[in-house]
């Protein structure tokens, strides 16, 4: 990835407006910078660990290096739904991202397509494992651990950041089926954080 940026140039904005944030130069820039190696990054690291259904961001950003194996014995719920909320979002805007190849455009689709429909299916399996929640952390069980990888009884009393990035995630999918599963955790969440509390897994 570094070879990416051995010319790279910031873009300096003397004048800051709407209409310069709009432009096609800060758009290109924003390609250049952002979405072009911000695609080519989620490519290879799916061809690097195809066995892993989402989207894998276990790895060190500074370095490149991938976590220990271990690391895939965690998955984080409010990823879930805010992975599949991005690549939702990502994929009608993957035409217009002029730095990609065509291959890499094809691939990108295809990519984000199965990404956003593994994360979202897994999204019921974790309520259904955990009473209907979406705790912060979870093992390959669906079943929420705390940061030793113990698993431990959820709260039912509460609602958190997990339970609000799935309900995201499910909406922004856009099927009748997951937007409604979606509406109803938003507003299931807003009822408990009226009626309890906002609280942490």
């Amino acid at each position: 990835m570094t070879t990416e940026y051995r010319n790279y140039a910031p873009l300096v904005l003397d004048a800051v407006s709407f209409d310069r944030l709009r432009s096609p130069e800060y758009r290109r820039f924003l390609d250049a910078a952002v979405f072009t190696p911000g695609v080519r990054l989620l490519l290879a690291r799916r061809k690097h660990r195809p066995d892993w259904p989402f989207v894998d961001t276990k790895f060190n950003p500074n370095t490149g290096a991938d976590l220990p194996a271990e690391a895939y014995g965690v998955i984080y719920c409010w990823f879930l739904g805010r992975g599949s909320e991005a690549l939702a979002g990502h994929l009608p805007r993957l035409d217009a991202i002029e730095g990609l190849s065509p291959v890499e455009r094809a691939e990108a689709k295809s990519c984000f397509a199965q990404l956003v429909e593994a994360m979202t299916h897994a999204i019921p399996r974790v309520m259904n494992a955990n009473f209907g929640r979406c705790p912060f952390r979870i093992n390959r069980d669906y079943k929420a651990v705390d940061a030793a990888g113990q698993t431990f009884a959820i709260s039912h009393t509460i609602r958190s950041a997990g339970d609000t990035f799935c309900a995201k995630g499910l909406i922004a999918e856009g099927s009748p089926a997951n937007v409604q599963r979606g509406v109803n955790m938003i507003l299931d969440c807003a009822n408990y954080v009226r009626d309890n509390a906002y609280g942490s897994d």
